[in-house]
């Protein structure tokens, strides 16, 4: 028998050393060398690519769960269960580091003096807990639009709840603009925040930014009405819901009216500007990571998702390993729980 079982464990072993990464040298958010490759692919192959990926993953799945299993008493199983939630977050940490990295790049661009963007940072600061704060509370002239199917309604619903926005915060909007429509043909949705600009405050006519929440929007595109799988609704209404969470456009507009206010540069030169697309490609990552590592049903619902479609421009294979990886590693978490 114990022969058998150190067959087994040798076995699970390998398959490991086959899949690249032993769980406890996996560095979350750093590729492989393969991914450098994929990345540059912009969605050539990517379907192929991903169905690769996803492949390895389930490897990569059974292995750490018979390898845990084999090498670990039950008495251990919980420690081992916090390693792996640990290997979870730190996906959010790595992307927060990036995001820094990507705002300070957009200050060193335009040159920012530091009281400048010191000044920046503290409007988007507490705007954003502001809006945190205001997106808790009831507001009577938010309209939520009857033409949203109600498979779809219960879905936002849902999901604003548990992230803690009272779902009378923020506008639900069904788009009905033709033109819009047209404009924008493989758009499902996107959020939309507001903020109010004040008159000159002060002998040194500084920059005046309302704290106070403006309701947010989620307007929602009819094709939305096309997806068949209820994951991939629920990916897509979880996808903008984090954006609200996290209050990218706050980050985003603030930033704006900043570079143009103190340096006469317009929204649309910023917004064709690398640092700009950088920012941009990190927040809708986070979008997707940030929600995945928060519950393991949305997890899988995103590697659903991108394991047939890419965000042109934005994310690629290398994000669906991140997501697959994600989603791997709350399988492995969930069959432990219920071996401990």
């Amino acid at each position: 028998m114990i022969n058998i079982c150190n067959n087994i464990s040798f076995k699970a072993i390998a398959w490991l050393f086959l899949t690249h990464y032993p769980l406890p040298m996996m560095q979350s958010i750093k590729k492989p060398l393969s991914q450098n490759y994929f990345h540059k692919l912009n969605g050539l192959c990517y379907t192929d690519n991903c169905a690769f990926i996803d492949k390895i993953q389930t490897m990569q799945c059974a292995a750490l769960i018979a390898y845990y299993r084999l090498t670990n008493r039950k008495s251990h199983l919980s420690k081992v269960m916090d390693h792996i939630k640990k290997e979870i977050t730190e996906f959010e940490t790595t992307l927060l580091v990036l995001e820094q990295e990507a705002l300070n790049a957009i200050k060193k661009k335009y040159q920012m003096s530091d009281i400048v963007w010191s000044r920046c940072l503290y409007d988007i600061q507490q705007t954003k807990q502001s809006y945190i704060t205001g997106m808790t509370q009831k507001y009577t002239t938010v309209i939520h639009d009857e033409k949203i199917p109600h498979n779809i309604f219960e879905i936002l619903i849902t999901l604003l709840k548990k992230n803690n926005i009272n779902p009378d915060s923020v506008h639900l909007h069904m788009i009905s603009d033709q033109e819009e429509i047209e404009a924008n043909p493989s758009h499902i949705a996107y959020t939309k925040s507001f903020i109010n600009v004040l008159p000159e405050n002060g002998i040194e006519k500084d920059l005046n930014i309302s704290h106070d929440y403006i309701p947010a929007e989620i307007k929602l595109f009819p094709r939305i009405t096309n997806c068949q799988l209820t994951t991939e609704i629920a990916s897509k209404c979880a996808h903008e819901i984090q954006h609200l969470v996290q209050q990218h456009a706050l980050s985003e507009l603030i930033i704006t009216e900043y570079l143009y206010y103190y340096y006469g540069i317009d929204a649309v030169e910023f917004k064709k500007s690398s640092e700009y697309q950088r920012l941009s490609c990190i927040h809708e990552a986070q979008a997707e990571i940030f929600s995945a590592t928060k519950d393991a049903y949305i997890a899988e619902c995103f590697k659903v998702m991108r394991l047939k479609s890419y965000y042109p421009d934005h994310l690629y294979e290398e994000h669906f390993f991140h997501i697959s990886t994600i989603a791997m590693l709350w399988k492995v978490y969930a069959w432990l729980e219920y071996f401990y």
